[in-house]
């Protein structure tokens, strides 16, 4: 049974890779939150009066910003781009162009230049996400990314939960940092050696066209 041009075949992923990839996108995320807070204006963009919307220490609300924040966007937003979309695109040019150019899509429809550039470079490694480890780990990533930026301004916002704001102090950015260099590296690595196997597929493929020729 021949397999399509836009399914090569994947390297085992393991729970702790998944793990590790999960939250290190989360761990990109936060980064990119509190790099672009320090742009000017950005405390009159679109992007800041939005994260007012979560401000809420209400468990019902909470239930409700959960799925119309957090489970929505996270499937929607996907299914779209790293789904329908980077399929169109893989098929057209390659994983390199899918991954950008759904990338770039993905930022565009944000409208504000400051989510713009937050969403685009997140729309890389869900790109990466859904290349290398297929698309329900994306979707997982995406989700809990939402999940933790609602979860922690809650937490931020309950009275007498005694914690931190998770954006105060250099801790979080640290451990940010650390997640995220480390789910980029296993990427890279995953990418290298994934390569031979994706070029080997589609080798095959074209083979069994020419001997159906």
């Amino acid at each position: 049974m021949r397999r399509p041009i836009d399914s090569p075949a994947r390297p085992h992923t393991t729970p702790l890779l998944a793990a590790l990839q999960l939250f290190g996108f989360a761990g990109s995320s936060h980064l990119l939150d509190q790099t672009v807070s320090l742009l000017p204006s950005y405390e009159t963009s679109e992007l800041a009066r939005t994260s007012t919307l979560f401000h809420s220490a209400h468990p019902q609300e909470f239930a409700l910003q959960l799925v119309r924040f957090a489970l929505v966007p996270a499937l929607v937003e996907e299914i779209i781009f790293r789904g329908v979309l980077f399929a169109i695109f893989l098929r057209l040019r390659g994983p390199g162009f899918a991954i950008i150019l759904s990338a770039l899509l993905f930022g565009v429809i944000h409208q504000d230049p400051h989510h713009i550039a937050i969403a685009a470079l997140l729309g890389l490694q869900l790109g990466l996400l859904r290349h290398l480890h297929g698309l329900p780990l994306a979707i997982a990533a995406h989700l809990l990314n939402n999940m933790l930026a609602l979860g922690t301004t809650f937490l931020d916002e309950a009275e007498g939960h005694g914690l931190p704001p998770f954006d105060a102090g250099a801790v979080s950015l640290t451990i940010s940092f650390l997640i995220s260099g480390c789910a980029w590296a296993a990427l890279a690595h995953r990418l290298r050696s994934s390569s031979p196997i994706a070029e080997r597929s589609r080798t095959d493929l074209q083979a069994a066209h020419q001997m159906d020729e």
